[in-house]
């Protein structure tokens, strides 16, 4: 009796003769067939080539116009607004009516559907007793919403669309940009300067447009399939891209520096010089029609690019049809040869349909009966064995599959559940500089038994680690139960000893299972550097001094957690100085096994951490990471694995003159470090200009490791910034884990250059060498270090 993947091999082998067979019958009718119809296509695309593309440039010239005219109304609609109320705003600000002033950017924006915001800013003291005043009303969904947004931290006069205006004497549309710290979003703005009755420049009336109504107008234009559209800036800088990653940080001149065709260079210097047209383009490996106008009430430039075979698939198409007829014509004369192809597949025909409903799914769809004794007979066979095989295994595969997804759905559930129970936010006390703290747990199951845990309250940090016996499930629920009892009882006790014994009381009444669970409680006080600590059974901690020097803490070991209900457990006192890390781990990780069942251990530990007593937290960690993955290599995880470490810098009163940050490499968190450095600033009684530059320098420098330290987007890391005052010289320290990248190599920025020859890159950097007295990089222990220091002198 033949297997199933004998049989399959049958129909295999029996199909492909089908189409032997008809491949051979399909070469004859497709050679006549082109000798027909080739010379026919020929002659229609030559003579339709010419028409189409004189169409084409036809409808693209006249989508231009209808779109520049389109955003030349808009553009009027919102000017004429500005315009018409400057006098009022004269009238209302010399008069001193400051609330009528609020009122006036409100009707700007009720009054047009386009507008966004609108902001009048006036000279500074143009009140003597405001050094800022700026009126800025914006739409907030339905409402709109009013606020005074000059501020040292908004120094508006000093920005484009205050300056200009201000310089050339006339209104004036800015080029798209990130209004940060007022709009807060990508806009345009028109601004008109605003003169009192002696002719005196007292300040600007704007009105913003979001960028997205200009980018849905202009991607709304697309005459073919591929087709898309561009705008450049005043300086050709791109406005509309079709990447994303290159508005408002490209020009048109700098993109395509190295590419040896010329002709996007001159494309963009006649549309900067708000000239239209049309060229031809090779761009890769695609040749493409550029259509090109200007806006001119804005100085900015909209181009059309519409790919060759897009401009004239209308020729592809005629060719298509042309084909199609001239097969529907040799069809006729081969109707001979269809009837005997006919004869010979009518019952594969039929067959094949039963055959399709068996792939779709259905698997009792009946077979049509063949009668005669040949290949189709056999072929038939086959399928009715493959299809009673199928029905059975996708039954079994059914019942197997279903039970295992609710189990591994399940499981699922009970880890979210169990990994939303520890904390995991991490800087866990981002605005405290005496400790830092990281910790990661990662179970060798779905769910596993370990668990951490820490807050502070009353200056005094508690911690705990544990390792409950056992894994899985078990273990997960004993877990779950151990850390609520620690949140519990801790917050009502200060001594280490009473927390634990209240724990193992709790657990040992009910502990039917006979499980118990290793621990550690810990209780820091963060002014003096005085710990309590009580260890039940678990592994003692490593401590690293500040000198470099490592070992294990000498702990009592107790009996576990969940043993003996009465069980007398005792509190251990240590002095910890400032510039201490405790290193808490479960057995997990010096018991880590690689394939031949070599563990991990606490020697190769201590070796691993010795001299890293200046490294932060999560770095600690991440390297002690590395190091196990390394020795394991691959091999299954035996057991839980949980670390915790606790970097104990000192009491608030020691950190005065050097202050620390830790921020996720996320640029949303450039705000923090913006307060950092004002706060240091206040701190050093540093004036607000040196203390504006700083932020410049610090935010260039710090966004350069989010960028390009990680270039893969990655947002799971820390950067760390040190700050430290010794006499007239203050000195940051930007500390990271990302890929080597040394930002003083770039060579600096040609400023001598126009925009429009100018290499990109290199500005930030000599921006920060310009502010700071040195820029230093050096690369220790993978990780990237920048100095910079400033000299107060």
């Amino acid at each position: 009796m033949k297997t199933l993947s004998e049989h399959i091999n049958d129909v295999r082998q029996k199909v492909s003769i089908r189409k032997s067979f008809a491949a051979r019958l399909s070469f004859f009718v497709i050679l006549l067939t082109a000798l027909l119809f080739i010379g026919l296509s020929v002659a229609v695309s030559i003579i339709s080539h010419d028409l189409i593309q004189k169409e084409s440039i036809k409808n693209a010239t006249s989508l231009l116009r209808s779109t520049n005219l389109e955003i030349e109304n808009v553009l009027l609609g919102v000017s004429v607004a500005v315009d018409n109320l400057a006098d009022e705003v004269v009238y209302e600000a010399e008069s001193g009516n400051r609330e009528r002033l609020f009122d006036l950017t409100r009707k700007v924006v009720s009054q047009n559907a386009h507008i966004i915001g609108s902001n009048i800013g006036l000279e500074p003291y143009f009140y003597p007793d405001t050094k800022y005043f700026s009126p800025y009303s914006f739409q907030n969904g339905d409402t709109i919403i009013t606020k005074q947004v000059g501020n040292d931290n908004y120094a508006y006069q000093y920005m484009e669309w205050y300056q200009i205006p201000k310089l050339l004497g006339h209104s004036y549309w800015t080029d798209p940009f990130y209004d940060a710290g007022a709009g807060n979003i990508i806009m345009c703005t028109y601004t008109k300067p605003l003169y009192d009755k002696n002719n005196k420049f007292i300040g600007v009336l704007t009105a913003d447009l979001p960028i997205d109504w200009l980018t849905n107008m202009v991607n709304s234009i697309k005459p073919y399939k591929s087709s898309y559209n561009l705008m450049l800036g005043k300086s050709g800088a791109y406005i509309i891209h079709t990447e994303p990653e290159r508005i408002l940080n490209e020009t048109v001149f700098t993109a395509t520096m190295d590419m040896t065709d010329t002709t996007v260079r001159h494309l963009g210097r006649e549309m900067v010089h708000g000239k239209s047209g049309m060229v031809t383009l090779q761009n890769d490996d695609t040749l493409s029609f550029v259509f090109y106008a200007p806006v001119p009430s804005s100085g900015w430039s909209l181009a059309m690019v519409c790919p060759y075979r897009d401009v004239f698939a209308g020729v592809y198409k005629m060719n298509t049809f042309m084909i199609i007829i001239a097969v529907l014509g040799l069809l006729l004369l081969f109707f001979f040869t269809k009837m005997i192809i006919g004869r010979l597949s009518k019952p594969l025909a039929i067959f094949s349909e039963s055959a399709r409903s068996i792939a779709r799914g259905d698997f009792n769809a009946p077979l049509p009966e063949i009668h005669t004794e040949d290949e189709m007979h056999e072929l038939s066979e086959s399928f009715k064995y493959m299809q009673n095989s199928l029905t059975e295994y996708i039954s079994e595969l059914k019942s197997t599959t279903s039970a295992k997804e609710r189990i591994e759905s399940e499981l699922s559930i009970a880890r979210n559940i169990q990994m939303g129970m520890i904390p995991k936010i991490f800087p866990p006390f981002p605005e405290r500089n005496d400790v830092d703290l990281f910790a990661m747990l990662r179970p060798a199951k779905e769910v596993g038994g370990d668990l951490y845990d820490f807050f502070i309250s009353d200056e005094k940090l508690y911690f705990a680690i544990g390792d409950v016996s056992g894994k899985g499930v078990p273990a997960s629920l004993f877990m779950a139960v151990t850390r609520s009892l620690f949140r519990s009882v801790a917050a009502t006790m200060d001594d280490p000893k009473k927390i634990v014994e209240s724990m193992n009381k709790a657990v040992a009444e009910s502990n039917e299972s006979n499980m118990f669970v290793t621990m550690f409680v810990g209780i820091l006080e963060l002014e003096t550097g005085r710990m309590k600590f009580c260890n039940a059974g678990h592994n003692p901690p490593c401590i690293l001094f500040s000198d470099g020097k490592v070992r294990l803490m000498d702990v009592h070991q107790n009996l576990p957690v969940g043993l003996f209900e009465n069980f007398a457990y005792d509190t251990q006192t240590v002095q910890v100085p400032g510039g201490t890390t405790l290193f808490l781990y479960t057995d997990g990780l010096t018991e880590a096994e690689n394939h031949v069942k070599e563990l991990y251990t606490e020697k190769r530990l201590l070796q691993v951490l010795k001299g890293e007593s200046k490294t932060d937290a999560e770095t600690l960690i991440r390297k002690i990471l590395i190091s196990v993955e390394a020795h394991v290599n691959n091999a299954v995880q035996s057991d839980d694995l949980t670390m915790l470490v606790l970097k104990y810098n000192g009491s608030v009163s020691e950190t005065n003159e050097s202050q620390r940050l830790v921020i996720k490499n996320k640029v949303s968190e450039l705000n923090r470090l913006t307060e950092f450095i004002d706060k240091i600033g206040g701190d050093a009684d540093l004036d607000m200009a040196l203390t504006m530059s700083l932020n410049l320098a610090m935010e260039e420098a710090v966004s350069n490791v989010i960028f390009y330290a990680y270039p893969n987007g990655e947002t799971d890391h820390t950067i760390e910034i040190l700050f430290q005052k010794k006499g007239k010289e203050i000195t940051f320290e930007i500390r990271d884990s990302g890929i080597a990248f040394d930002p003083t190599a770039k060579e600096d920025a040609d400023i001598t250059l126009s925009a429009e020859d100018r290499k990109i890159g290199g500005l930030g950097i000599l921006m920060v060498k310009k502010i700071m007295t040195s820029v230093k990089y050096r690369r220790e222990d993978g990780r990237n270090i920048l100095t910079m220091t400033k000299c107060l002198d």
